[in-house]
């Protein structure tokens, strides 16, 4: 939550909320952290400005292109975590190979009526 990454973005498509951290060692952490994918332009600038490699641009996958509104496409702290902890455990090709089967299993599923 240090803010470098949103400050360095020319797209202001990171947003990040600051909270104080249940441990009185750490200053700060973010209570919510949101990238707009529909509003980024994949320039880098926020993995430049980021001082402990929070943010990656070397997986080789993008956001998931299907969505009826605008929620649909921002990325949360929780999809991003998500992200890491596949990448660490099964590596980078597990991105691909997950988002291959949800486009096949989505194409699969039946339609839902809208609202």
């Amino acid at each position: 939550a240090c803010f470098l990454c949103a400050t360095a973005c020319p797209a202001n498509c990171i947003y990040i909320e600051a909270g104080e951290h249940p441990d009185p060692q750490v200053e700060k952490f973010p209570l919510r952290y949101e990238i707009d994918t529909l509003r980024c332009i994949y320039c880098g600038l926020c993995v430049e400005a980021c001082p402990c490699d929070a943010i990656r641009m070397d997986t080789y996958t993008h956001p998931k292109i299907w969505g009826y509104s605008r929620i649909d496409f921002v990325e949360t702290k929780e999809v991003l975590m998500k992200r890491s902890k596949v990448l660490a455990a099964r590596g980078r090709n597990a991105l691909i190979e997950d988002m291959v089967a949800d486009y096949k299993a989505a194409e699969n599923a039946p339609l839902e009526p809208l609202d």
